[in-house]
């Protein structure tokens, strides 16, 4: 079975890679105090997750879009 969603959760390598330099070069949350934040690569159609405190918080912003970043090309209907 196909999945819909699965291109609007994509995290791509580089969008994955952005997010933790984000994670570790962030000065908050401050020492002693923690957030959940979601990331993802941007949706493909509609937008799943809330990327608004990862926005916030430590400045992580989505640059990929499905499929960019696989090693291998994909026919997704």
């Amino acid at each position: 079975m196909e999945s819909k969603i699965g291109p609007d959760v994509y995290f791509s390598h580089e969008d994955a890679k952005r997010f933790h330099q984000c994670c570790v070069e962030s000065p908050q949350p401050p020492p002693g105090q923690a957030v959940i934040l979601f990331a993802a690569s941007k949706p493909l159609r509609l937008s799943r997750l809330d990327l608004a405190s990862a926005r916030q918080v430590i400045g992580y912003e989505p640059q990929d879009t499905w499929p960019e970043g696989l090693p291998f090309s994909v026919e997704f209907s």
